[in-house]
This record gives structure tokens, sequence and C-alpha cells, in this order.
């Protein structure tokens, strides 16, 4: 996996957590996000962080192909998820 994409991934997935406390609804939320390439679901503070992460550090190559499953599929839940 690409360090970009799993970093995009893994901010998205902080950025929702923060705000609640279900893991698979934050992983769900910040896969969509990716998918769809709408950061701003995700809050519109947070969401401006994640775009600003994306914009500035995450590599045009990757960042233009982020809503491939390559980046962000591989990360599943083990447990409860909560």
């Amino acid at each position: 996996m690409d360090d970009g994409g799993t970093q995009a991934l893994m901010n998205a997935f902080y950025a929702v957590l923060q705000g609640k406390n279900m893991k698979a609804e934050a992983l769900r939320q910040a896969q969509v996000s990716l998918i769809t390439g709408d950061y701003q679901t995700l809050g519109e503070q947070r969401g401006s962080v994640i775009v600003e992460f994306v914009g500035n550090t995450v590599p045009p190559q990757v960042r233009n192909n982020l809503n491939h499953p390559y980046y962000w599929a591989p990360f599943i839940l083990i447990g409860n998820g909560l």
C-alpha cells in the first residue's frame, strides 16, 4: 500500500472518530470520503484539514487515484467495532 493513501484514509478515520465512538462507522465514512473525494462529509472543520493534507502532502499520482480500492479496501475492523 502507498503511504500517502494510507495517511489520507487514517486522517479521515480519526477525524470522524473524534466526534463518535463507533469505529466501524468512522472507517466506513473515511472510505466513502476517499471513494467520492468529498471530504466535507467528514464535517466542515475536519474535512478542510483532510483537503489541505491531500492537496499539499499526497503526491499527485496518489491524490488523483484515492478512489481506487487499492487505497481504501484493505482496511477492515476486527472485533465489535465500537
